[in-house]
């Protein structure tokens, strides 16, 4: 193998590749805020993420989140209105794929539906 084909195939590889956009992975810091998975910012569809670790989801849970490597990773208690009863406690993984300045796109890991979440605060 020559040193051009062996630089093409560095090449072809490092292109297949999931890499953030504009160079920058999520942090802890950037991910703390409200974010929009519709892009409105005025419906439940989305998540907030506080520094404390706590978080709400859609319109329906709360709970506690956490960043693992290139992973959201929240864990929900769906808790009924009016009584704070906790009704289920469910695991929620969010794969983040690209990172940009106000967004970010990933993917559920259980479903695999894939996700734009635009930051509105």
């Amino acid at each position: 193998m020559t040193m051009r084909t062996l630089g093409s195939a560095v090449a072809v590889a490092l292109l297949g590749m999931q890499m953030p956009a504009w160079g920058q992975t999520a942090t802890r810091d950037y991910l703390v805020g409200t974010w929009s998975f519709d892009g409105s910012c005025a419906s439940g569809y989305g998540m907030g993420l506080q520094a404390n670790g706590e978080q709400w989801f859609d319109e329906w849970g709360q709970g506690l989140w956490a960043l693992d490597g290139d992973k959201i990773r929240l864990i929900v208690r769906d808790v009924e209105m009016g009584t704070g009863r906790v009704l289920d406690v469910i695991p929620v993984t969010i794969a983040i794929l690209s990172v940009r300045p106000d967004r970010f796109e990933g993917r559920f890991a259980g479903s695999g539906q894939a996700i734009t979440a635009t930051r509105c605060d």
